[in-house]
């Protein structure tokens, strides 16, 4: 990959980037739960642990190629996460261009599982865990990560 494309390739992240910002959409409260800024405190300190690391051997064009997709999905993932964490939190992004939602009865008595922040949470701790080389706790996310599933939450992996 020459410097050419490469400059491309970032050109079009950041381009990519721009769509997702929170520049162009705001937090709506969706049912009861923490405020917007607790929510977004706790789910931005679990999304953490999405980061994938990445080892990549070759030339220096395959390097730097291996190093923009894996920044590119651990981007990805981690907004993705973000997102679930924060609906389940009762907050939902919107567009800025639309207007604000009526609050209605279905809105107004959501009641989030009690269940998926604590298994959110060890799968959290799991997979940082299993990123330190911990075999067992590879063994225990994938399991934690089934279960989050049944819950109704995707945590993309």
């Amino acid at each position: 990959m020459g410097t050419g494309r490469i400059g491309a390739a970032l050109a079009a992240t950041l381009a990519f980037a721009g769509c997702q910002t929170s520049a162009n959409s705001h937090w709506e409260q969706i049912g009861a739960g923490p405020t917007l800024e607790y929510a977004n405190a706790q789910c931005s300190i679990m999304s953490a642990s999405t980061q994938q690391g990445l080892v990549a051997l070759g030339s220096p064009s395959y390097v730097a190629g291996a190093q923009l997709g894996n920044a590119l999905g651990n981007a990805i993932r981690q907004a993705q996460f973000m997102k679930d964490c924060m609906v389940l939190q009762g907050w939902k992004q919107v567009p800025n261009a639309k207007p604000a939602v009526a609050k209605t009865a279905a809105t107004t008595s959501f009641k989030p599982n009690p269940e998926i922040a604590p298994n959110m949470m060890a799968w959290s701790s799991a997979n940082n865990k299993c990123m330190a080389g911990d075999k067992d706790a590879c063994a225990r996310k994938v399991v934690l990560a089934a279960k989050l599933r049944t819950l109704g939450v995707d945590i993309g992996v």
